[in-house]
């Protein structure tokens, strides 16, 4: 049996978006293939040390003192960085793994750059957004003004970067300057329609809760609808702007705040089934797989344009808006509630452009086309 080392701080239940990605394709590729993968991750709360998915996967998970499930901090980070490094030493040594598929340029590329050096282990990236310069400047740009080096140094010694969209592909293109290696596949994602659960008045938004993501003008949106009639707003996630957000949606009785829900849970599918409209106002998006839930549970999408967004809607399965004019928000959420067969149209277009670009069967196998030319190439 052919094993793989793959390196990903977020693993569920904890991460958001590239935790997803990261099991969906172990689970996938483990079935289709005589590929076994041993998961180097993070440690959060009372999560086992050490746990078998199946007979193929194998997670190790390193006490990084994280505090947070949803997201972790520069120090939690770092942690991983050395505590990582320490734990693929030993795995390498212990096993003979084909390759190292590694989430993120950093810190996990640094990790995968010293094992192809020290150890000779080849491996490929899968770029998700934050770990790319002038994706997120709010929080990175210190980190990726002083890492450059060590990002062109990861791309150029990589086999592949696996990019989850143009825009994403783009900026690596840019700021990182080495892309001779890279190709582009969208992220998948396992199909979470349930038939039974009854449609609700609910507009949903999920996100982590940072002012990039613009759910505040959601809110102010959904504050100026005169007459909501039973409609309610549901808002997932938590973040450090969650505070100003409860603030902003003061006195509206039919808004609320639910917290982070764990998305393989049934909580978290629950809530995007029951929901008619699903509004996602976010800055930039390497892909935006909270579109592609809504669009897998049949809502209809408010949302705007930009970076890897235009990639996965358009004006045939969505209402189009700029992120942070209220009033044509407000107009949207009206027209979808006021017009039951127009909302209804909606609904079928964003389900059926899931069905024919994101299902995770097609995906895997693009991966998985990767991994067997790699396994070839020794």
């Amino acid at each position: 049996m052919k094993k793989i080392l793959i390196l990903n701080p977020e693993f569920p239940p904890i991460g958001g978006g590239a935790s997803s990605v990261s099991y969906e394709l172990a689970k996938k590729i483990s079935k289709k293939s005589d590929f076994q993968m041993d998961v180097v991750t993070m440690g959060y709360g009372k999560l086992a040390k050490f746990e078998k998915l199946n007979n193929k996967i194998q997670i190790f998970r390193l006490n990084c003192f994280r505090k947070k499930q949803s997201d972790s901090r520069f120090i939690e980070q770092f942690i991983f960085l050395i505590l990582g490094l320490l734990k693929s030493f030993q795995l390498i040594r212990k096993n003979r793994y084909v390759f190292c598929h590694c989430h993120f340029f950093l810190p996990t590329g640094i990790i995968a750059l010293t094992n192809k050096k020290i150890l000779n282990l080849d491996y490929v990236i899968s770029a998700h957004g934050s770990d790319v310069p002038g994706y997120n400047n709010e929080r990175f740009k210190l980190i990726h003004k002083f890492s450059k080096f060590f990002l062109r140094q990861i791309a150029k010694n990589s086999r592949k970067i696996i990019a989850p969209s143009v825009y994403l592909a783009d900026l690596i293109k840019k700021n990182i300057g080495y892309y001779k290696n890279i190709v582009v596949i969208a992220n998948g994602l396992i199909d979470i329609a349930k038939d039974k659960i009854k449609k609700q008045n609910i507009i949903l938004t999920s996100s982590r809760l940072v002012k990039r993501k613009g759910v505040q003008y959601l809110i102010e949106a959904f504050k100026k609808i005169p007459n909501k009639k039973d409609w309610r707003l549901f808002i997932v996630g938590d973040g450090h702007y969650q505070e100003k957000l409860i603030s902003i949606a003061s006195k509206e009785e039919s808004i609320f705040f639910l917290g982070w829900l764990d998305r393989n849970k049934a909580e978290y599918k629950e809530i995007f089934n029951k929901s008619k409209i699903f509004v996602f106002l976010s800055q930039r998006e390497s892909q935006g797989m909270v579109l592609l839930e809504a669009m897998s549970a049949s809502c209809a999408l408010i949302s705007v344009k930009n970076s890897a967004l235009k990639e996965i809607i358009d004006e045939k399965n969505s209402i189009l808006v700029k992120r942070k004019a209220i009033d044509q928000i407000k107009n949207a959420l009206e027209k979808l509630i006021n017009n039951k067969d127009l909302l209804k149209k909606m609904q079928k277009r964003a389900r059926k452009r899931y069905e024919q670009n994101f299902q995770w069967e097609n995906i895997a196998f693009k991966y998985l086309k990767i991994y067997k030319d790699l396994n070839n190439d020794d």
